[in-house]
């Protein structure tokens, strides 16, 4: 009888860790900051440095939703703006940082 007990609360335990989802990583606008830098000051003013070609990105930050940097990045919706080629996790690193020039001017 102990046994059967043992292993129902095993299998209980083991079950309930699979159906657990397994969480992403969190975005990391430190990365973000970095593509930031590498990819966008050719068009974007990015923390003082870059063009005035196209909207500063903390302008573009405050104006847009997650939802509308995340689709910006993801696939650009007109002729100026280049294919970035992120991945999901590279995307959600640049709106990571782009939401946090929300606060600045």
């Amino acid at each position: 009888m102990r046994n059967r007990v043992l292993f129902a609360a095993i299998a209980l335990g083991l079950g309930l860790a699979a159906a657990r989802p397994v969480s992403a990583a969190e975005p990391d606008p430190a990365h973000g900051r970095v593509l930031a830098q590498r990819l966008c000051v050719s068009c974007h003013v990015v923390e003082g440095a870059g063009t005035d070609a196209a909207p500063t990105l903390a302008a573009l930050a405050r104006e847009k939703s997650d939802a509308s940097l995340r689709l910006a990045t993801a696939s650009p919706h007109h002729a100026y703006m280049p294919p970035l080629d992120l991945s999901q996790p590279d995307i959600g690193d640049l709106v990571a940082y782009l939401r946090t020039l929300r606060r600045h001017p």
